[in-house]
């Protein structure tokens, strides 16, 4: 794959991240994309059973855990959302591994052993 993991997470799910109101890039490590891909999956496959259609605004980690903001969430919606945010808590944001929350040079990230310890493992 010749792009980065976040973009072509924009291509396969158009109807979420191709529209005005998604400016920002998909900020996540590589090692939350499945999880991304996961919610993201889930979120399309609902609208086609005929729930509203979630449009995503923003996609990044914030202190250490996934954030994904969106509009025209149902409770299910956001239920799917609050349990992959939970869900990136124990994921290394680099790798994929089993992780634990941890601060590197005062900001924190979600990492396994290996990455704990390098701030600048992470590419965005």
């Amino acid at each position: 794959m010749s792009e980065a993991p976040q973009e072509s997470l924009k291509e396969k799910y158009p109807s979420l991240f191709d529209h005005d109101q998604f400016i920002y890039p998909v900020a996540v490590g590589p090692g939350w994309i499945p999880l991304v891909d996961t919610l993201c999956s889930l979120l399309v496959k609902s609208t086609e059973q005929g729930a509203s259609e979630v449009k995503a605004l923003q996609v990044k980690e914030k202190f250490g855990k996934l954030r994904f903001y969106a509009v025209a969430c149902s409770s299910y919606h956001g239920g799917l959302i609050k349990l992959a945010e939970a869900y990136s808590a124990r994921i290394c944001d680099v790798c994929g591994g089993i992780g634990s929350m941890v601060c590197i040079d005062g900001y924190y990230a979600t990492r396994c052993k290996l990455h704990e310890t390098k701030p600048d493992e992470q590419q965005l």
